[in-house]
């Protein structure tokens, strides 16, 4: 296998692995109506899986999938503590 065969092979792994690990904000934000920050995650974690493959998308995915998680739960706080009893 010469240098720019491995060199295309690494890119595309790195593309799928990007796009596998960016699948868990895409989908987290599409269930809870954080449609555009899921984008922008599953996006960054491509670009991201191209530069180092999982070891840079994992902590992308990661750092996404919590924040939105917080949004989530910081939103649901917020409409139980606006509700009188």
């Amino acid at each position: 296998m010469d240098t720019s065969t491995f060199i295309i092979a690494a890119f595309i792994g790195g593309a799928l692995a990007g796009a596998f690990l960016g699948l868990f904000p895409l989908i987290l934000g599409w269930m809870f109506d954080y449609k555009k920050m899921g984008l922008i995650g599953f996006g960054t974690c491509i670009a991201c899986g191209l530069i180092l493959g999982f070891l840079l998308a994992g902590p992308v995915s990661l750092g996404f999938t919590v924040y939105i998680a917080k949004q989530i739960k910081g939103e649901r706080k917020s409409k139980v503590e606006s509700y009188d009893f």
